[in-house]
This record gives structure tokens, sequence and C-alpha cells, in this order.
């Protein structure tokens, strides 16, 4: 009986333990482990290979974390890019399946620019965020 609970507590000890380093995992962790296979190019030469043949911002947290550190890797990952909507009858999804696309709008008499995606977001329009 005894070895019976020490069992039981054993295994809700290692369950317990794995649902907190599960619930503890980061974001950063996961783009770290996800990448450490892919090789490592210059930031500049890998901006080069993802500029789109449109105006458009790069809105793709992934990259731009990369970017702040300075440590680019090629990836086949869709990157994340905002055009604005009068562009939307030229630059349509379908046609460049290599970029998660995503519209925006200037509002007139405003200072920012209003995302449309699943949530709206806006951003100051005083940011030059092109690529």
């Amino acid at each position: 009986m005894r070895v019976t609970r020490m069992f039981a507590l054993f295994v809700a000890t290692i369950f317990v333990s794995a649902i907190i380093i599960f619930k503890t995992h980061g974001e950063e962790d996961e783009l770290y482990v996800a990448e450490l296979s892919q090789e490592e190019v210059n930031c500049t030469s890998f901006l080069d290979t993802i500029n789109p043949p449109f105006p458009a911002l790069l809105i793709d947290h992934r990259i731009l974390k990369l970017l702040k550190r300075n440590v680019c890797r090629a990836s086949k990952a869709k990157v994340r890019i905002a055009v604005d909507v009068r562009h939307s009858g030229i630059v349509r999804k379908a046609k460049y399946p290599m970029y998660d696309i995503v519209y925006y709008e200037r509002p007139a008499d405003t200072d920012y620019l209003r995302f449309l995606d699943d949530v709206t977001r806006i951003i100051p329009r005083q940011v030059n965020l092109e690529i």
C-alpha cells in the first residue's frame, strides 16, 4: 500500500512539473529552438529576400525581434506584412502566398493607421516602417 502511494505521489509530481514547464515556456524560447537548425544570414540580405514588389510595412513580430537582436535566419515561414487598402486591387492575398497580408487604411484627419485584421489596431503615422 505504501509503495502505491509513493508511486502515485511520484507520478503526480512529474505531471505537475510538466504542466509548470509547459505553462512557463516562453515564445522567445520557441523561436530560439525552432530556428537553431536554420542557417544564419546577413540581415540586409535577409531583408532583400523578403522585400515584396509593392509598398508594404513589415509587421511580423518574429522577424522584428530577430532584427532587433541582429540575428537573422533564413526561413520558409510566411512573412506578415501590411499593405495600404488603396493597393488592395493590385495586391491580392492569393497572388502572393509567401506573405501573410494584412490591409490598413489611413483615415483622413488622423495621425494613425488602422489595421483591418481580426482585431482593429492602430499605430502612429509618424513612424517610418516601410520596407
